[in-house]
């Protein structure tokens, strides 16, 4: 299949540390996009994780509820 272009726009500084987060892990940023977009549509599930502020809050992000069980 023919590569394909998505056009986004996003946060100069959030492409910036999302470009050497995945630097880090030896991938491009569009490897770990492609590798996204392929879970999303393989799994028909988008898993996204909230943290909050302040770990140690009270307010500290839920664990989601167990599906297997």
């Amino acid at each position: 299949m023919a590569d394909s272009f998505i056009y986004l726009k996003t946060d100069g500084d959030l492409k910036d540390q999302a470009q050497q987060k995945a630097k880090g892990l030896g991938l491009s940023l569009s490897a770990v996009i492609n590798l996204q977009l392929r879970e999303f549509v393989n799994g028909r599930d988008i898993r996204i994780q909230v943290d909050s502020p302040d770990s140690n809050s009270s307010a500290a992000t839920p664990k989601p509820p167990n599906l297997l069980a």
